[in-house]
């Protein structure tokens, strides 16, 4: 509204019938998970030619799909369900091992833009390293006494490892 009074205190009012609304607001991503099908134990553990759905929200509508990167790679648009985005990623040889970072850029209508960064999964290119020590003469060997690193949670937690030998 534009209220305006002349010298003699005669009022003059005018209303908008549009009404302008400045956003000055970037848009907020939030809830970012990212998920190995492929690897149900450890679904934050990819390997070469894992398939990753990373899923997250935008606290706005956008101008276009986000920019959604794995270690600055393109991941791939997939579908916007109730404010929900997925894109695809495929883990390749060319990626470096370690924690994965996803990042997610973009612009709402008024070109207000948003970002997040997020440590999301593990790739691990490297095949397990198994040491099996020779059992000392005339000794069982002892099944707890094999080790592996293929471990991924970084336990020494019984896995299920299938061992075949043949004695000479």
């Amino acid at each position: 509204n534009i209220e305006i009074a002349d010298l003699a205190l005669n009022p003059f009012v005018y209303s908008f019938d549009n009404s302008l609304i400045a956003d000055t607001v970037s848009p907020i991503f939030s809830n970012i998970q990212s998920e190995v099908s492929s690897n149900p134990e450890f679904t934050n553990h990819a390997q070469e030619d894992s398939v990753v759905t990373i899923t997250f929200n935008s606290s706005a509508n956008l101008q276009f799909n986000p920019a959604v990167k794995v270690n600055d790679t393109p991941a791939d648009y997939q579908s916007l369900n109730a404010g929900e985005y997925t894109y695809i990623y495929t883990v390749s040889d060319s990626d470096a091992e370690g924690n994965a970072v996803v990042s997610i850029t973009g612009l709402d209508p008024a070109g207000n833009e948003g970002s997040a960064s997020e440590e999301s999964f593990m790739i691990d290119l490297s095949n397990p390293i198994v040491t099996i020590a020779s059992p000392e003469t005339g000794g069982i060997v002892n099944h707890w006494s094999f080790s592996t690193n293929a471990n991924p949670d970084g336990s020494d937690l019984y896995r299920d490892v299938t061992f075949f030998y043949s004695l000479e």
